[in-house]
């Protein structure tokens, strides 16, 4: 996103974002410049959508490969999750 603002071109990402009772969800963020007629720019406009409910129904089509993503948590929060897959036999994962 830093790119995007930088270079004032359209900004696409998703986070997961901890919502204010604790819970994380997706999100799919969008900046996009308003720009004046020289060209210039003069503010931005954003926007925030939840996508938790599309995420999770894609990740249980079968035949999705899984792959490991960074965590939001933190390291040692990573850490911890990465040893409770690794206990429970990578159930869920298809190693290659």
């Amino acid at each position: 996103m830093k790119d995007g603002l930088n270079g004032g071109s359209l900004c696409l990402q998703e986070h997961r974002i901890q919502r204010r009772d604790g819970a994380f969800r997706y999100f799919r963020l969008r900046g996009e410049p308003v720009r004046d007629q020289a060209g210039r720019i003069v503010e931005w406009f954003g926007a925030a959508t939840d996508i938790d409910d599309e995420k999770r129904a894609s990740e249980t089509l079968p035949g999705k490969p899984r792959v490991f993503m960074p965590y939001i948590g933190g390291f040692p929060a990573y850490v911890q999750k990465c040893d409770a897959v690794a206990a429970n036999a990578y159930e869920g994962f298809a190693l290659a």
